[in-house]
């Protein structure tokens, strides 16, 4: 129990500390975000004593590593450094040996390891465990909740550790600087003048429509909590495109990949202005020593996409570089005061880029290894936030790994495989042709993109032909009222309130929404035409408030590619001198039907189409002509 005797100290927690612990206190018990695992292959012969009395050092000499969190009963939770004394009767390492036949494994004890948790009140947010898997072979893993350490933070320990183990075992005192108390951030913090900083996020915000989260298209009513990854790296000849170009234009390699990615969301938002997340290393204040400091420093922030049709895409990334630069003595500042004089309360984004830019795992190998009797290698990571989507960029010796972190319950793994494609596409752009305005862009890219309203054309175009792109306003085709009871129509009587409902079931089924579904057309044409002369299409297109893609690629293949692209809920085509429709978008099932049997109950109870119906063999980015 906790009593004065036990306090070494108490300060108040940091704005990221306040975040984490805010989503901690509701999270459900199944949830794993913000807890990280790290684990190590060890090869040699290890003292269990020294090893033990190594670990127990790591948790004194850091006073972050002996914090618990107070927050019951209490206007502002607090955080608690107990002393050392206090932790006289604690066990610093737990051992297992896995080499005796015993029904646990490692895969299930990383599992039951991951899912214990940490119960912040009570519990040092870090534990250490060794398990013996083999004649002088282990496995070391730590186990930490992210309220306490971030991703700098981890290489510093590793490394003091292992220096301090090798001491221990050669009988002789480690040398190492004294350690730099996390308070020392939360004191500045306190301290520091935040009217410039809030000055400058109300200036860098001004003018974005709060009234929409730039997002990605992602599957609806899910509630799964598995995360995926999908990654892929930037191989040598991009890595070596991306260093010339950094260093020629004076452009950091973050803001690259940060206008690559916002190029791409401008894209899927159908707008020119976008903002997303990213997290900063919170090692780049006025602080003595800040480098050396074990705790967690780090922010969330915004990162502002906003491309101006006269700028050229050097224009635009020589802005994002700026504003980066800018915003480094201001990234401190907490995301909810930010939302307060900016989004009035509502997110800034719901998406993360996160630019790893602290040691990487290939340089925590053999710290310190005189004798070489420990190899160390990497094995295991495990750490994410509660996002639905993530990126992490991990800088390599002569590459970029790029990792999209997602759950697989909103976004299927071939729309994730296709995001990274588009990425990969428009970085290609970017380093070889800095020089385009926007419009020349969406050429490049072989796509025009043009509004009217709410509702949004795509065009693609195929080789050399180019189709000129007309603004149309269904609306002047809606049906805008309905005065009878019934109607007859072709000699057939229709009953206004039977056919409403069956559209609105069709609508429910098809999980649509006002301003959430999409119509693709083969020809607006046909359409019109049929708009004309069939009630129910018109009755259709009124109740679904829908958004329009009008396409006409001749290519099959990439026809299809368009359809899955768009995330469509029904495509309509000219079949048989009418509109057929398909229901539901690729990923979900599909189902044929025709336009004029809206009424019947029955249509949609046909199998799924295979995608053979669609000569399909893959998914193909736009055509660069």
């Amino acid at each position: 129990m906790l009593n004065k005797r036990s306090i070494e100290d108490i300060y108040t927690l940091s704005p990221f500390q306040q975040g984490i612990l805010f989503h901690h206190l509701f999270k459900s018990e199944d949830d794993v975000s913000y807890i990280v695992q790290l684990a190590f292959d060890l090869s040699g012969e290890i003292d269990m004593g020294d090893f033990e009395n190594a670990v127990r050092e790591m948790f004194f000499r850091h006073d972050v590593l002996r914090t618990i969190f107070v927050y019951k009963k209490i206007k502002q939770p607090i955080q608690v450094v107990l002393k050392k004394e206090s932790l006289v009767s604690h066990k610093f390492l737990d051992f297992y040996d896995l080499t005796s036949g015993d029904l646990l494994s490692f895969k299930k004890f990383m599992k039951d390891d991951l899912e214990k948790g940490f119960n912040l009140s009570s519990d040092l947010s870090m534990r250490v465990s060794l398990l013996k898997v083999g004649h002088n072979k282990y496995k070391i893993v730590w186990t930490h909740h992210h309220i306490i350490l971030d991703g700098w933070c981890m290489g510093i320990i590793l490394n003091e550790f292992f220096t301090i183990y090798n001491s221990y075992k050669n009988k002789r005192k480690y040398v190492l600087k004294p350690p730099v108390p996390f308070k020392n951030f939360i004191k500045w913090y306190v301290k520091e003048d935040k009217k410039l900083s809030k000055l400058f996020w109300v200036k860098y915000l001004e003018g974005f429509q709060f009234n929409h989260i730039t997002t990605l298209p992602k599957n609806k009513n899910k509630t799964s909590r598995e995360q995926k990854c999908f990654e892929f790296e930037l191989d040598n000849h991009n890595y070596e495109k991306l260093e010339k170009f950094s260093r020629n234009n004076k452009i950091s390699k973050n803001s690259i990949i940060q206008c690559t990615w916002g190029i791409l969301l401008i894209l899927y938002n159908n707008t020119d202005d976008v903002i997303y997340g990213t997290v900063n290393s919170g090692r780049t204040y006025n602080i003595r020593d800040i480098e050396r400091i074990i705790g967690p420093l780090i922010n969330a922030i915004p990162v502002r996409v906003q491309w101006n049709p006269k700028e050229t895409l050097l224009d635009l990334l020589n802005k994002i570089n700026l504003n980066s630069q800018k915003s480094i003595n201001h990234q401190y500042l907490p995301l909810t005061e930010m939302m307060e004089f900016s989004s009035k309360g509502k997110p800034l984004f719901d998406h993360f880029v996160l630019f790893n830019n602290y040691p990487s795992d290939g340089e925590l190998g053999n710290p310190d290894m005189e004798s070489n009797e420990i190899d160390i290698c990497f094995d295991h990571y495990h750490g994410h936030t509660h996002s639905d989507f993530s990126i992490i960029i991990k800088p390599l010796l002569e590459s970029i790994l790029i990792q999209f972190w997602y759950k697989r319950d909103c976004f299927d793994s071939q729309f994730v495989k296709n995001i990274s494609e588009y990425f990969i596409y428009i970085f290609d752009i970017l380093m070889t042709s800095p020089l385009l305005k926007k419009e020349e862009f969406y050429e490049k890219l072989g796509i025009k993109i043009k509004n009217k309203g709410k509702y949004r054309y795509l065009i693609n175009e195929n080789n050399k032909e180019q189709e000129e792109i007309k603004e149309h306003s269904l609306e002047d085709y809606y049906v805008k009222a309905f005065v009878n009871d019934y109607i007859v129509e072709n000699e057939d009587i229709i009953v206004f309130s039977e056919l409403n409902d069956a559209i609105l079931g069709i609508l429910k089924k098809a999980a649509i929404s006002s301003n959430s579904n999409i119509i693709a057309l083969q020809d607006l044409e046909s359409l019109k035409s049929t708009l004309k002369n069939n009630l129910n299409t018109k009755l259709f297109f009124l109740k679904s408030d829908s958004s329009i893609y009008e396409i006409l690629q001749k290519n099959n293949k990439l026809k299809v590619f368009l359809y899955y692209d768009s995330q469509m809920n029904f495509l309509l085509n000219n079949y048989h001198n009418d509109i057929s429709f398909i229901f539901g978008s690729i990923n979900q099932g599909i189902f044929i039907g025709n336009i004029k049997d809206l009424e019947d109950p029955f249509v949609f109870k046909g199998k799924p189409v295979p995608n053979e119906l669609f000569e399909l063999k893959g998914f193909y980015p736009y055509p660069n002509s």
